[in-house]
């Protein structure tokens, strides 16, 4: 905390946090709630009570690497990269894509540390929106699923780009791909969603956990995935 890491910084094309920023920090500042990084406050609003974003940091959320936090799913979905700095004061970039192994195991090396996480800014003129959805057993537990996209909607509302994680399915985020692509070029509905999840993931088989089975998750993931997507659609044509 005396690493002179709690910071946020804006460039307009990059959102820049420092690793000792408090989450409740981050979501006073407003950054969080611009256009196409709604997911980022979406996620920060569902991390509860009050108490622990007020001692929670951005770099403690990232760097648990565990599926039941929910931060990184939103940072995934707004494509967010992480700049480590070694204890010889030397720098790197990684794409958060990349720096998750397995539960508990990320890419640091033995005296590293995460610096800041960078996140882009969406241009006005793209209709890019972003949102996040999580389901718990209360508004105040950990995920069972939580779900993030960020996508842009353009010819006659139909889909142009869309870029999708989930939390708690694995023992990592994932990139659901598989639906991203059933979803392109479509005009979004709830229908045409569900039946999407449901074809991307009816083979797949899910982490279960001591608050909810495979089946549990495989039942509520569409449904994670219909709000979510339907929350950053709306965000998108209106």
């Amino acid at each position: 905390m005396k690493l002179g890491l709690d910071y946020i910084r804006d460039d307009k094309s990059v959102l820049t946090v420092g690793a000792t920023t408090r989450l409740q920090t981050f979501l006073d500042s407003g950054f969080a709630d611009e256009d196409g990084l709604e997911a980022v406050g979406d996620a920060l609003r569902e991390i509860r009570p009050v108490q622990v974003r007020n001692v929670a940091t951005i770099g403690g959320e990232i760097c648990i690497s565990v599926p039941i936090v929910d931060l990184p799913t939103a940072l995934l979905a707004c494509g967010a990269r992480i700049r480590i700095l070694s204890s010889n004061n030397e720098e790197r970039s990684l794409e958060l894509e990349d720096f998750y192994i397995d539960a508990f195991l990320t890419k640091l090396k033995y005296g590293e540390i995460v610096k800041e996480v960078a996140i882009p800014k969406k241009m006005s003129s793209d209709r890019e929106h972003s949102a996040f959805v999580k389901f718990g057993r209360t508004a105040y537990d950990f995920n069972l699923v939580n779900a993030a996209v960020s996508l842009a909607v353009k010819d006659e509302g139909r889909v142009s780009s869309i870029r999708t994680f989930l939390g708690g399915i694995r023992r990592t985020p994932v990139r659901a791909t598989n639906f991203e692509e059933k979803l392109l070029g479509k005009r979004i509905d709830e229908k045409t969603v569900i039946e999407a999840a449901k074809d991307a993931f009816e083979k797949e088989k899910l982490l279960p956990s001591v608050h909810g089975s495979a089946d549990y998750k495989m039942a509520i993931l569409p449904i994670a995935l219909r709000d979510c997507i339907l929350k950053a659609y709306q965000r998108s044509t209106r």
